[in-house]
Parts: C-alpha cells; sequence; structure tokens
C-alpha cells in the first residue's frame, strides 16, 4: 500500500514531460524497479484506459460515447 501511495503521489508532478501516458510510466517504471508484479497490473490498467478513451473519443469507457466527453 506504501509503494501504491508513493507512485500515486509522483504521478501528477510529472505531466508535462509525457502527457497522458504519466501514470502507465510511472507505475510501469516503479514495477520494474522494485520488482513488484502489481504495479505492472497498475500499468496495464492505466494503458488500457488511455487506449480505450481514446478508441471511444475520449468518452466515458464502457458507455460507447453515448453521453459525449467526460
Amino acid at each position: 500500500m506504501v509503494y501504491g501511495a508513493i507512485g500515486g503521489a509522483i504521478s501528477p508532478m510529472i505531466p508535462q514531460f509525457i502527457g497522458g501516458w504519466t501514470n502507465p510510466a510511472v507505475f510501469g517504471a516503479l514495477g520494474y524497479l522494485m520488482k513488484k508484479p502489481a504495479f505492472f497490473t497498475i500499468a496495464g490498467y492505466e494503458v488500457g484506459r488511455k487506449l480505450g478513451s481514446s478508441m471511444f473519443g475520449g468518452g466515458t469507457v464502457g458507455n460507447g460515447n453515448l453521453f459525449g466527453g467526460d
């Protein structure tokens, strides 16, 4: 839990460098450096969210973008 809190605290500090891919990059790097598979799972989830939102034009994933944007 502590590592997750650290990753969550770090990720908002980096968006100006890598934009919307900050969360997957931070959690992927933490998973690699700390050898924690849970971080890779979170990184994969974040990648899925990013790809899903781009496929549906930025709308909420799961509603088929029926209600427009977020």
